[in-house]
């Protein structure tokens, strides 16, 4: 079974350099993070996700969080209506809100609250988003995060990720098989796909073809095992100080422009 949505994991970021306009011949998934916009460039970017006929994750993890840790604001529910009333007329594009990237490993390494906590901050968030606006929420973390620490049942989408530079094929297949254990039968999962360097590493044609044979791991695991699979997001397009991506990577870039057009139906189409 083929997922029905694709987009670079980040690619609307301003912060990191939206990179929509280069990609959407090839994306109908575009991340679009409130925090790095004012109103004017917020709905901006929705106005031309409708043009590019994109849906949108929308994240609200400093809206709703005490970043880094998941705690909640006490505020949270009305910061997260008044967004809603900005953005209303646009609600309709919205594929998930996300919620908050690698929570157990950020409260792990800095916050400490312990796991179930985490679950019960998310959970209480997806719950809350759910019943104002019945639409999915979404986390994403790496595969052993999510081996060690477990997955809040409420959040709709997981998004998971492990990155070959540290990992081998089969422990990436551990992980996904891990997390298909792990959630809920409606629980859906989109996979990001590698395409990531640190940047200070040089990339050779090495680099390149270990990136590829670890994407060919996930789609085996996504044409056998990925009925719940909805999305491919590749992190990441854009290269910044955190680290290089596939526009420094021509051949990673044309594997996954590839992936998105089998994805997207596009193959063939002039």
């Amino acid at each position: 079974m083929m997922p029905n949505f694709f987009g670079y994991y980040g690619n609307g970021y301003t912060g990191l350099g939206d990179v929509t306009a280069i990609t959407k011949s090839y994306s109908n998934l575009v991340w679009i993070d409130p925090a790095q916009e004012s109103d004017e460039t917020l709905l901006q970017k929705f106005e031309n996700a409708q043009v590019n006929q994109q849906n949108v994750i929308l994240v609200v993890t400093t809206l709703l969080f005490k970043y880094p840790s998941t705690d909640l604001l006490p505020d949270f529910a009305k910061r997260f209506v008044d967004l809603y009333s900005k953005i209303t007329k646009y609600s309709g594009l919205i594929l998930a809100y996300f919620l908050f990237d690698e929570p157990y490993r950020s409260d792990d390494n800095h916050i400490h609250l312990g796991s179930k906590q985490v679950t019960a901050n998310l959970d209480a968030a997806a719950v809350t988003i759910a019943n104002y606006t019945v639409k999915p929420t979404m986390i994403s973390g790496a595969g052993n995060e999510f081996d060690k620490f477990g997955i809040p049942k409420s959040v709709s989408i997981i998004g998971m990720y492990r990155y070959s530079y540290n990992t081998a094929g089969y422990q990436l297949i551990w992980s996904f098989m891990n997390l298909l254990l792990k959630k809920k039968s409606e629980q859906k999962i989109i996979a990001v796909a590698d395409s990531f360097e640190w940047p200070d590493k040089e990339i050779l044609i090495t680099t390149e073809n270990r990136i590829l044979n670890f994407n060919n791991t996930w789609k085996w695991l996504i044409k056998y095992f990925g009925k719940d699979v909805i999305g491919v997001c590749p992190f990441l397009y854009q290269s910044s100080p955190m680290g290089q991506g596939a526009d420094k990577m021509p051949n990673v870039r044309a594997y996954m422009k590839n992936w998105a057009e089998e994805i997207l139906g596009l193959q063939g189409i002039a």
